[in-house]
């Protein structure tokens, strides 16, 4: 089980500890759904509604709200529906692929150290 201690943990001396390296993983999603619902990317953290700390207990309900969030705003995608992606409108598939793709060089870079 994971505890306050493992959240805490720094896994290179360069990162932020755990808890805060899920944190902004959720802060990057919600700027995602709120680019699907509003139709213009905005990539900050005054949307995040994160406001806990390094609490297992919190990180699992700020990801529960966020699937509940996710699944809400995947069910009433319009087929016609664009997202203005800095300028270029495309259709929330692309977006979302731009989305997985970041999302995977973010976690190889981090693995291989890069970041």
């Amino acid at each position: 089980m994971c505890s306050t201690a493992d959240l805490d943990l720094r896994l290179i001396t360069q990162c932020e500890p755990l808890w805060k390296q899920f944190r902004h993983m959720g802060r990057v999603h919600e700027n995602y759904l709120s680019t699907l619902t509003f139709g213009q990317v905005k990539f900050d953290t005054l949307g995040g509604s994160y406001d806990g700390k390094a609490s297992k207990l919190d990180l699992n309900d700020y990801f529960e709200r966020l699937e509940k969030c996710h699944c809400d705003i995947f069910a009433n995608i319009r087929f016609d529906q664009v997202v203005s992606w800095f300028g270029d409108d495309v259709r929330p598939i692309i977006h979302l692929s731009r989305w997985r793709m970041k999302r995977c060089i973010m976690v190889s870079s981090f693995y291989i150290g890069g970041l």
